[in-house]
């Protein structure tokens, strides 16, 4: 039997790399740099997991926006060329289209449509990408970079004294930053000194940030040794700081931006619902939800060089959300852990294929004027909660972006061919007082615990998943947290459709006669080709000598 597992086919970024003054160039090590960091995102202004609602508002390029879209007085696509076969709007269910101009492309929605008097670009279709999945995908990352990349910058007081938080990073590559909540909103001003050409990642702990009185953002000007103000148009180094800037909100339910003021960079808040009055957003979003009410968003599209997540990455956490008078992310409920172990094979389904989605070139038109409506309160899809290693849930429905549907019949789900999954597997040994490590020391005749962990790293769902534990001959299955089946001998389990994680643990006796170093291993397969492993150990001491075994 052949083990396959997807591998993501995908172009490698380029990051443009030169020195400032002032700053010694040194060449960057080894870029570990990942492909396409925020999946599709950068095609589009504005990606939006649950709702959105807006008014008297513009979004200057493209917007996806998974559940429902209400929008009054809005404009889209102002800054795209005129291609009415592009598509510039997508809503997974209903879009509510109130004066408001789709200038350049075509929308589509998934349930209804009411508002346009003119519908002649708007199709009932599916979403051009599996909005969930890259939502599990970006929870993922969101919470890595936040908890695994180390902080490499200082935040300090501004060099010549102004009021605000300064920024400042030496290497030319990346530049990591770490605050709370709580500090960034007392924040008046910002103020960062990166070296050109490299990312800025500013890292933001807490559940919810606020900030109602500051005034401006500003990058240092190497060319003029001055902090600058970010105009929409800037020179290319200036412009490539803004670009390479992305504010992470891991463990956000709720931001209000300050009003009223240019925000500079992309903002990823992939559980925040996040607030906008007025001012506008240099940069692309990835959030939980959205509510506007004036205010826009103008077209940089994220470029970082951030590190892909290890094949062990940290369970996003779950924070438990303040109640507001604005909807947050419900936090998920924990999944109770089965402990049956059926002998039955789940059916797998075949994967389908679709085209991918035109690439957009921005250049400016104008805008729809704007009137002033009430804003609709937007709710978000609760985030999934890592699940047991098996769920098995029906593959869903898929149909090709931009395909006309009956009048009844549901969008569905899309699985694209360009949104790939990247499956991994990791593989620890648990110690008796529940700690997950790479090796444990244990008697023969023992039980010990292993916790195996799959991850879909990427942004497109994963076909027929299948995780073994490669059990050696010294070792003997007592029993698994999940349904398993036996494939070659092997304890198996079948995910039918795998985003985001899950877990699940198998307890094993150690053989009375084993000794030395026993090594196990656990290999994840899925279709498209491939083999992924990864393995834990047991030093084995001496049997007891009253026999019995201690559980993990």
């Amino acid at each position: 039997m052949r083990w396959w597992v997807i591998v993501a086919a995908v172009l490698a970024a380029v990051v443009a790399l030169s020195a400032p003054r002032g700053v010694d160039a040194q060449p960057p090590a080894e870029s570990d740099c990942m492909d396409l960091p925020l999946g599709p995102v950068p095609e589009w202004d504005m990606v939006v997991l649950g709702d959105a609602s807006w008014k008297a508002g513009e979004n200057e390029g493209g917007a996806v926006v998974g559940r429902d879209a209400a929008f009054e007085s809005f404009g889209v696509g102002s800054r795209l060329p005129l291609d009415r076969a592009r598509l510039d709007l997508a809503v997974g269910r209903a879009l509510q289209f109130t004066n408001s101009g789709l200038n350049n492309g075509r929308a589509t929605y998934g349930t209804s449509l009411s508002g346009p008097q003119d519908v002649t670009y708007f199709t009932k279709a599916a979403p051009p990408f599996d909005v969930g999945a890259l939502f599990d995908a970006l929870n993922i990352r969101s919470s890595y970079w936040a908890t695994e990349v180390p902080a490499t910058g200082t935040i300090g007081p501004h060099d010549g004294g102004s009021p605000g938080l300064q920024f400042t990073g030496t290497d030319p590559v990346r530049n990591v930053f770490t605050l709370t909540a709580t500090k960034l909103a007392s924040a008046p001003s910002i103020w960062i000194k990166v070296p050109p050409g490299s990312t800025t990642l500013i890292n933001v702990t807490g559940t919810s940030y606020a900030n109602q009185g500051m005034y401006e953002i500003r990058y240092f000007d190497w060319a003029t040794g001055q902090f600058v103000q970010l105009g929409d148009t800037v020179s290319g180094d200036l412009e490539g700081l803004r670009r390479g800037t992305l504010w992470n909100f891991p463990e956000a339910t709720t931001i209000a931006l300050p009003p009223y003021m240019s925000w500079q960079g992309s903002i990823l808040a992939p559980r925040a619902v996040l607030t906008i009055a007025g001012g506008n957003i240099n940069g692309a979003l990835a959030v939980g939800a959205i509510s506007g009410n004036t205010g826009e968003t103008h077209t940089h599209p994220p470029d970082v060089c951030l590190p892909d997540p290890e094949p062990c990455p940290p369970i996003p956490p779950n924070p438990t959300p303040t109640p507001t008078s604005t909807p947050t992310v419900a936090p998920p409920t924990p999944t109770p852990t089965p402990t049956t172990i059926p002998t039955t094979t789940p059916t797998a389904t075949p994967t389908a294929t679709v085209a991918p989605t035109p690439t957009r070139t921005p250049t400016p038109t104008r805008t729809p004027t704007p009137t002033r409506t009430p804003t609709p309160v937007p709710t978000v899809e609760p985030t999934p909660s890592p699940a047991p290693i098996v769920s098995p849930t029906p593959t869903p429905d898929t149909q090709e972006p931009g395909q006309p549907l009956d009048p009844d019949e549901p969008p569905g789900t899309v699985i694209v061919k360009d949104a790939q999954s990247d499956v991994r597997v990791c593989k620890k040994v648990m110690t008796p007082r529940g700690r997950a490590v790479e090796r444990v020391t244990r008697h023969a005749g023992d039980t010990v615990r292993f916790r195996i962990r799959v991850t879909n790293l990427g942004t497109g769902a994963a076909q027929n998943v299948l995780v073994c534990d490669v059990l050696p001959k010294e070792l003997t299955i007592v029993r698994a947290t999940v349904p398993i089946v036996y494939r070659r001998g092997r304890p198996c389990a079948a995910i039918p459709v795998l985003t985001g994680q899950r877990q699940g643990y198998v307890t094993v006796r150690i053989a009375r006669t084993a000794k030395g170093v026993i090594t196990n291993v656990a290999a994840v397969t899925s279709r498209n080709g491939g083999t992924r492993h990864n393995a834990a150990s047991i030093r084995v001491l001496p049997a007891r000598g009253a026999g019995g075994g201690v559980t993990g």
